[in-house]
C-alpha cells in the first residue's frame, strides 16, 4: 500500500518545527527539524486514533542520514514529495525510530518497510 504525502503548514505556535508532512490523507502528521548539520530529524508524529508521539528526551530521535536528508529537503523544495523514493526514505526513518513510535500505529498506516522487526 502506498501512502499519500503532502507538505503541511501548522498555524498554531505549539507545533514548532522546520517543516511538517501530512501522510495517509491527513491521518498522520510528522513534524521535522533540520539541524545545523543539515540532517533531518523527526521531532513529533501524531496519528488519528493514537495521539501524538513525542519522547521526553528529544535526543532519543535518530536523525536521517545525509543522503536521505538531502533527498527529502530537495523533494520538499521542489514540491515533489509523493514519490516512491520519498516513501522509502520516510519508512526507513520511521523504522530507525520505531523504538519511540507506536508499532501498531506504524503498522496501521503502512509506515514501515517490509520486513521491519516487530518490537
Amino acid at each position: 500500500m502506498s501512502f499519500e504525502i503532502d507538505a503541511h503548514q501548522w498555524q498554531v505556535p505549539t507545533r514548532r518545527c522546520t517543516f511538517a508532512l501530512a501522510l495517509a490523507g491527513g491521518s498522520v502528521f510528522a513534524d521535522f527539524d533540520v539541524g545545523t548539520d543539515n540532517l533531518v530529524t523527526l521531532v513529533r508524529i501524531s496519528f488519528d486514533g493514537y495521539g501524538s508521539c513525542r519522547p521526553v528526551d528529544e535526543a532519543a530521535w535518530r536523525p536521517m542520514n545525509a543522503a536521505d536528508s538531502s533527498l527529502l529537503l530537495e523533494a520538499l523544495a521542489n514540491e515533489e514529495l509523493a514519490t516512491d523514493e520519498v516513501r522509502v526514505l520516510l519508512r526507513r526513518h520511521f523504522a530507525d525510530n520505531s523504538h519511540i513510535i507506536w508499532q501498531d500505529a506504524l503498522d496501521q498506516y503502512d509506515l514501515l518497510p517490509n520486513g521491519t522487526p516487530q518490537h
